[in-house]
């Protein structure tokens, strides 16, 4: 069995240390240290309309520029759902957004 000490950002943030019969290994260790890190980031979730876009993955990493604002916001695809309205194709993407982007 091993220990896992998990901090993030030199030792800034820290999560709490897991200790569980199941990790046997460091590959597997590292997989759970990882998982716990990301369930313990603040996220900001983001709902974007745009056309039919068949290709797109749940955990998908994408990139939204926002022309308006002038802003470019990364994120992790966490939903998607296809709409048809009026003869049009839209999906709706959920997208969650590390909080420290703006």
């Amino acid at each position: 069995m091993l220990d896992i000490t998990v901090q993030r950002n030199a030792g800034q943030h820290s999560a709490p240390d897991l200790s569980d019969p199941l990790i046997t290994n460091v590959p597997v260790a590292i997989s759970r240290a990882r998982a716990e890190l990301d369930a313990s980031t603040s996220v900001r979730k983001l709902r974007i309309v745009c056309t039919f876009q068949p290709t797109l993955r749940l955990g998908q990493l994408m990139a939204l520029d926002d022309s308006l604002r002038g802003e470019t916001a990364r994120g992790k695809v966490v939903g998607i759902e296809h709409v048809a309205t009026d003869g049009a194709l839209l999906t709706h993407i959920d997208l969650e957004v590390p909080a420290t982007q703006r």
